[in-house]
C-alpha cells in the first residue's frame, strides 16, 4: 500500500507559431495538490520438476488519486479538480514441458480485465465537466519449440501467437464551446494470429539473424454516430514486419554489428475515439475513424574497437529511418491559446538520422577513466497547425566528458561536462538554444563498505533563458553500514537553498518556458534494514 502526498507550484509560458509567422502566447500560474492512495496484492506459485515447470502470477492492482490545481491563465481564474480510480486483474502463466529426447514447448499466457472511471471539473472563468469510463480486458498468448531445427549452420526457430483485446470507453462532455461530438461510446476489438520464425546463421564468428513475424489482424471498431463522418468499421489485412541483425568479429580489436527492420502497425485504440476529451482546461483531442497502417523502415550499423592491453575502447554507430503514415495529427490554437488535437487524412513521411563518436581511455595511474562522446541527429517531418501542413526541421548536436579519479586512497572525484545545441526550423522561422551542463562527485569512504560521504555539484547554463542563465545545485550524503545489515542514510539537498529553477524548451513550433518552485533545503534520515 502506498499513500502519496504532492504539492506544486510553477510558472510557464507558452508560444506557438502560427503559419502565417504570427504567435499566441499563454501564461500559467499553477498551484496544484495530488492525493495518491496505490494498493497491489500478488499472489505467486511455482513448482519446477524433472520435465514440467509451471509459474503462474496473480496480480490485484488499484489506484485512486485526486488532483486539485488553482490556474491563472492569460488572466483567467481557472479551477481544476480531477479524479482517477482504476482496478484492475492480471493473471500470467508460464510453462514449459519437456520430452525425454530433449524436445518440448514453452507456453506463455497473459489473462488482464481493468476498469478506469475518471472525471474532470472546471470552474471559475470556465466551466466544463468531462466524464469517462475505460474497460479494458484482453488475452495474449504465445507457443515456443523448446528444441530449434539445426541444419549444417543454419537454426530455425518457429513461433506462434493469439492475442485478443477489447477495450470499452465512453464519455459524455459539456462545454458551451463544443456543439457536436460532446458524448462517446466506443468498442475496439483487436484479434491478431501471429505465425513466425527466427532464422539464424553461425559460422566461425560471423552471426546473421533474421526475424519473420507473418500476423493475421481483424480490427472491428463501433464509435457512436455522428453526421456526415465515418465512425465504424472493420478490417481484416495481412502483415509482414520483417528484421535482421548482423554481427561479425573481424578481429581480436575490431567488431562490426549492424541490424534493419520493416514494420505495419494498426492504428491504435486511442486514435479511433471520434468524440471529443478534455485532458485539461486548454486541451482538447479528437480523432478521426482511420484503420490503415502505419509503416517504418529503419537500419544502423555499428564499427567497435577495442585494445584490452592498452584499455583503449571507441566506437562508432549511426542510423537512418523513415515512417510513413495515412493521417496527420496536429492542433489548432484559439485566441486563448487552448489548443485542439485534430487529425486529419494527409500521407505523410517523417525522416531521422543520428550519428555516434565515442572513445574511452583507462589509466591505472590513480585508477583514472577519461571518455568522450559526440552525437548528432536530424528529423525532418510535417506539422499540421490551424489546419495548415508545413515543413519542421529539428538538429541537435552534443558533446560529453567524463573524467574519473581516485585523488587518494578511498576518495575518488567524478567530474562529467556536457555542451549541447539544439535548433528548430520552419520556413524563415528559426530557433537555437545552447545548453551546458557540469557535474562533478567526490565520494569518500571513511570506513570501506560502511562510512560513505557523497558531495554532488551541478552547474548548468541555458543560452535560452532570458533573465537568470546559470544555477549551481548541490547536494550531500552520508552512509552507514552497521554490522547486523542495518544502513543509516543522511540526506541534505538544495545545499545552497536555491528558490526556483527555469527550464525552456522549444519542439513542434513550441516555445515552453516553465519556472519551478523549488523544495527549500532539506534534510533527511532514512534506514533500511533486513528482517
Amino acid at each position: 500500500y502506498r499513500h502519496d502526498i504532492q504539492r506544486q507550484s510553477s510558472y510557464s509560458q507558452t508560444t506557438y507559431l502560427l503559419p502565417d509567422a504570427t504567435t499566441r502566447m499563454m501564461t500559467e500560474d499553477i498551484s496544484a495538490h495530488n492525493t495518491t492512495n496505490a494498493a497491489t496484492m500478488q499472489l505467486h506459485f511455482e513448482n519446477n520438476g524433472s520435465k514440467t515447470y509451471l509459474k503462474n502470477t496473480l496480480d490485484l492492482s488499484g489506484n485512486w488519486s485526486d488532483d486539485n490545481g488553482l490556474t491563472l491563465s492569460n488572466n483567467a481564474r481557472i479551477q481544476q479538480h480531477s479524479f482517477n480510480r482504476n482496478l484492475g486483474l492480471n493473471n500470467h502463466t508460464e510453462w514449459i514441458q519437456r520430452t525425454t529426447n530433449g524436445g518440448g514447448f514453452k507456453l506463455k499466457t497473459t489473462n488482464f480485465v481493468q476498469t478506469n472511471p475518471q472525471a474532470l471539473a472546471i470552474e471559475g472563468d470556465m466551466q466544463a465537466r468531462q466524464d469517462a469510463r475505460l474497460s479494458n480486458m484482453g488475452s495474449y498468448n504465445s507457443l515456443t519449440l523448446i528444441r530449434n531445427i539445426r541444419k549444417h549452420n543454419w537454426t530455425l526457430a518457429p513461433s506462434a501467437e493469439l492475442n485478443i483485446e477489447y477495450v470499452g470507453l465512453k464519455s459524455l462532455l459539456n462545454d458551451t464551446a463544443v456543439t457536436m461530438a460532446t458524448s462517446g461510446d466506443m468498442g475496439y476489438l483487436q484479434m491478431k494470429s501471429n505465425l513466425g520464425a527466427n532464422l539464424q546463421y553461425v559460422k566461425n564468428t560471423f552471426r546473421l539473424s533474421f526475424n519473420l513475424p507473418l500476423s493475421l489482424n481483424y480490427t472491428k471498431v463501433d464509435n457512436e454516430p455522428i453526421a456526415n463522418e465515418t465512425t465504424k468499421g472493420k478490417r481484416t489485412t495481412l502483415l509482414f514486419s520483417p528484421s535482421f541483425t548482423m554481427l561479425w568479429k573481424a578481429t581480436d580489436n575490431w567488431t562490426l554489428s549492424a541490424g534493419g527492420s520493416y514494420g505495419m502497425f494498426p492504428t491504435s485504440w486511442r486514435s479511433l475515439f471520434t468524440a471529443y476529451l478534455m485532458s485539461n482546461y486548454r486541451t482538447l483531442n479528437r480523432y478521426k475513424m482511420n484503420l490503415s497502417e502505419n509503416k517504418s523502415a529503419s537500419i544502423h550499423g555499428k564499427i567497435h574497437y577495442k585494445n584490452i592491453p592498452h584499455q583503449f575502447f571507441a566506437y562508432l554507430s549511426g542510423a537512418v529511418s523513415r515512417s510513413w503514415s495515412d493521417m496527420i495529427y496536429g492542433t489548432t490554437i484559439d485566441q486563448n491559446a487552448h489548443t485542439l488535437l485534430q487529425a486529419e487524412y494527409a500521407p505523410n513521411h517523417q525522416n531521422s538520422f543520428s550519428m555516434t563518436v565515442n572513445v574511452r581511455k583507462e589509466i591505472a595511474w590513480h585508477d583514472m577513466s577519461i571518455g568522450a562522446t559526440a552525437d548528432y541527429s536530424a528529423n525532418t517531418s510535417k506539422i499540421l497547425r490551424q489546419s495548415v501542413i508545413t515543413d519542421y526541421q529539428y538538429n541537435s548536436f552534443f558533446v560529453s566528458t567524463n573524467l574519473a579519479f581516485n585523488l587518494i586512497k578511498n576518495i575518488r572525484l567524478t567530474e562529467n561536462c556536457r555542451w549541447a545545441i539544439s535548433q528548430s526550423k520552419s520556413g524563415n522561422y528559426k530557433n537555437m538554444i545552447r545548453n551546458f551542463s557540469n557535474e562533478a562527485t567526490i565520494s569518500m569512504a571513511f570506513i570501506p563498505d560502511r562510512l560513505i560521504l557523497n558531495t554532488n555539484l551541478q552547474y548548468t547554463h541555458n543560452s535560452g533563458f532570458t533573465d537568470k542563465k546559470d544555477y549551481t545545485f548541490m547536494n550531500l550524503s552520508i552512509t552507514f553500514k552497521t554490522k547486523k545489515k542495518i544502513q543509516f542514510v543522511l540526506n541534505v539537498d538544495n545545499v545552497f537553498n536555491t528558490k526556483t529553477f527555469i527550464y525552456r524548451s522549444n519542439s513542434n513550433l513550441s516555445e515552453s518556458y516553465t519556472l519551478y518552485q523549488l523544495r527549500p533545503r532539506s534534510v533527511m534520515l532514512t534506514t533500511h534494514f533486513a528482517l
